[in-house]
């Protein structure tokens, strides 16, 4: 059964997100270490998983960097590892979703993630998206917490 990992980035006092919902995550200190660590646990997965925010957040950033001078190597070796990976995006407000090898759910999530495990392939990963990891955080027979 494959697992689903959620790999989000938070505050020790439990912040991921500015007060009014901004996705800055430039507190973070993204260096050689953590870098690493991303590659480690993206290496494992084959599909994401992302809430309507995250997804168009992502997708507004991600597609630019190959194109951008100043990315780093890691930068665009990620860009290149999430240009092919799955991409499944949970809303219910969207009605289409337009990046390469996405796939819009938007109903039925806890059900939709089971059928999800059952299926072969590398784990899925919940990159970000703290709204939605909450909400299947509820359902913890879908998710394996030590």
């Amino acid at each position: 059964m494959r697992k689903l990992v959620l790999f989000l980035h938070a505050s020790l006092d439990g912040f991921v997100e500015g007060p009014n919902g901004e996705m800055d995550i430039g507190w973070v200190s993204y260096d050689s270490d953590l870098e690493k660590h991303a590659k480690e646990i993206l290496s494992t997965a084959d599909t994401v998983i992302w809430g309507r925010g995250t997804y168009q957040m992502m997708h507004s950033y991600w597609p630019s960097v190959p194109s951008n001078p100043s990315a780093s190597q890691h930068e665009r070796d990620h860009a290149e590892w999430i240009e092919k990976t799955a991409k499944i995006v949970f809303s219910t407000t969207l009605e289409k979703v337009e990046w390469n090898t996405s796939r819009l759910v938007t109903e039925n999530v806890e059900e939709e993630i089971k059928n999800l495990k059952q299926k072969p392939g590398k784990d899925m990963v919940i990159l970000g998206s703290p709204r939605l990891a909450h909400q299947l955080l509820k359902t913890r027979h879908l998710i394996q917490v030590p």
